[in-house]
């Protein structure tokens, strides 16, 4: 039985480990702090460790060193409530087999625990595999150090292919005495026994009995006598490689297990990596939010209040004129003349024109620092009733800046029916699409965003007047780390984070593009409910 140790400081996240694992059949074991897990360690042998980072003397990060120098044939999973994305990097480049966040998943947990024990059993099979390989082929070398003492068919045939000798194995095989089988055709003789050969007894040849599936590697090679140095004939070898095959065939498999299981793990890290930089980037844009929201408030309130001024200065000046225009003539001349000079007419029209603009560009920064806050909530998963078109306009809001000194922005919205969804991981989504179309384009372009509806799906779709993608490239754009940019411009994690976060919602991303023709990102979303139905679910 596979045995795990539990090493977490907090009695309950201890005790919750150990009755999960102990649940999928793993011999638990548990310590509250590193020095006892070290004790422990020195009295049984374990094959996997889960190690809180942060605990009372030493860290699960000097455990991990503690077992990597002295029990290499021990895997560890680190699990922490610190978001800290250097402290994943150090755990994962010196050999911890995963980076796990609390309040942890269970399956999450389950899923990495048995990722660790698939790949330490397929490890162990692999070298199994290899070592009686290795064995097979020892063996082979030896057999062929004599001619009756290989399990190899040794024939010398002449140029006619008329045998001349053979060894023990090609008698049995062919169930003749030598005397039946010398100076009779080999083609003839194999052809008869099942073994298709051509006219020259070339090979790779398979032999099917009636009892069990057989492969044979048939070998030729020039003969020629001493005397005359004149080829005569040639030396036939003909190899049972069954098992070879099979062991081949059972390796091809182990390693394809392996190469998933590494892609399951590369994944796994990149979310490590991708739910780090979303908090950070998160963290920065409740911030920036925060800064900006509150000086924006007091601007607002005094643009509102000067302009409540400004229509009671308006009013004083109309009464102003009235009085003046009804007394002295010479006094009303006067002040006509200096409104003239002041250019007070004026004044008045387009302080009221300024007031507008920067309520305006007031409404703008607030819809901004709206977009922002919506982005901090980027690890929200909290599923709600949403309209899509908000997530798009949420998405442009942020990338603007980004897509007004390269593009033109058509949008086509139609009117969507609202769906249960993640509008936080919908907004990312469609900011990536938003940043790819534009990196996309060299110089000046276009971008179109549309949205409809298409029973039973709602649609958004990303167009640009690109470069497009090449066919050769257009099958791994959604694979972790794949990128056609220059190294240090790009992770290669924006569009398989897309993918992933979409399949979530049980939707698909599809791509139309040619190089020189742009691309169409077109995201496809389920209408799973009526709005009524999902809204009260979500509360």
């Amino acid at each position: 039985m596979e045995r795990i140790l539990v090493v977490e400081d907090d009695r309950f996240f201890r005790e919750m480990y150990c009755q999960l694992m102990s649940g999928e059949g793993y011999e638990v074991y548990s310590a509250e702090s590193v020095d006892e897990a070290m004790e422990l360690l020195r009295k049984t042998g374990f094959h996997l460790i889960v190690t809180d980072l942060v605990m009372p003397g030493k860290s699960g990060i000097e455990l991990l060193f503690h077992v990597r120098r002295n029990y290499p044939g021990t895997d560890v999973i680190i699990v922490t409530g610190h978001s800290n994305v250097e402290s994943a990097v150090q755990a994962l480049k010196n050999g911890a087999r995963d980076y796990l966040l609390k309040p942890v998943n269970h399956d999450e947990l389950l899923h990495s625990v048995a990722l660790c024990m698939a790949q330490r059993r397929l490890l162990n099979e692999n070298m199994e595999l290899k070592d009686l390989f290795a064995l097979v082929r020892t063996a082979k070398n030896e057999w062929e150090s004599t001619l009756d003492c290989i399990p190899e068919m040794v024939i010398l045939v002449d140029s006619c292919s008329l045998v001349k000798r053979c060894n023990r194995t090609f008698v049995d095989y062919i169930g003749k005495d030598f005397a039946e089988i010398i100076g009779k055709n080999l083609l003839f003789l194999l052809q008869e026994h099942g073994l298709p050969v051509n006219d020259t007894g070339n090979a790779g040849s398979k032999i099917c009995s009636p009892a069990e599936d057989r492969w044979f590697a048939i070998r030729q090679f020039p003969y020629a006598e001493k005397e005359s140095r004149v080829t005569a004939g040639q030396v036939v070898i003909i190899s049972d490689i069954t098992q070879q095959k099979k062991f081949t065939e059972q390796l091809e498999e182990k390693n394809h297990e392996l190469e998933c299981a590494y892609d399951a793990l590369t994944a796994s890290q990149a979310k490590v990596v991708h739910q780090e930089k979303m908090a950070s980037i998160g963290q920065l844009s409740a911030g920036v939010a925060h800064e900006i929201n509150n000086p924006m408030g007091f601007i607002t309130s005094n643009l509102n209040t000067l302009g409540k001024y400004v229509d009671k200065l308006t009013e004083f000046v109309r009464l102003q004129r009235a009085a003046i225009a009804a007394g002295d003539g010479t006094i009303a001349a006067g002040l006509r003349e200096k409104e003239r000079a002041i250019k007070l007419d004026f004044i008045l029209e387009d302080i009221e024109k300024l007031i507008n603009e920067s309520l305006d560009g007031a409404g703008r920064v607030r819809e901004i620092v709206k977009s922002l806050k919506s982005f901090s909530r980027a690890d929200d998963r909290e599923m709600v009733v949403a309209d899509i078109n908000t997530c798009v306009e949420s998405a442009i809001t942020i990338a603007w800046n980004e897509i007004k000194y390269k593009a033109t922005l058509e949008k086509e919205l139609g009117v969507l029916p609202p769906i249960l969804c993640c509008s936080s991981q919908l907004n990312q989504v469609f900011m990536n699409l938003l940043i790819n179309a534009v990196q996309a384009i060299e110089k000046e372009g276009r971008i179109t965003v549309r949205t409809w509806h298409e029973s039973p799906w709602v649609c958004a779709s990303v167009s640009d007047t690109g470069c497009g993608i090449p066919p050769e490239t257009l099958s791994r754009i959604f694979e972790p780390f794949f990128t056609t940019k220059e190294v240090g411009s790009g992770t290669g994690l924006g569009l398989s984070i897309s993918y992933e976060l979409i399949q979530r919602h049980g939707g698909d991303i599809l791509v139309d593009s040619a190089p020189g023709k742009g691309a169409t990102f077109t995201v496809r979303l389920p209408v799973t409910e009526e709005p009524a139905a999902a809204d009260a679910r979500a509360r």
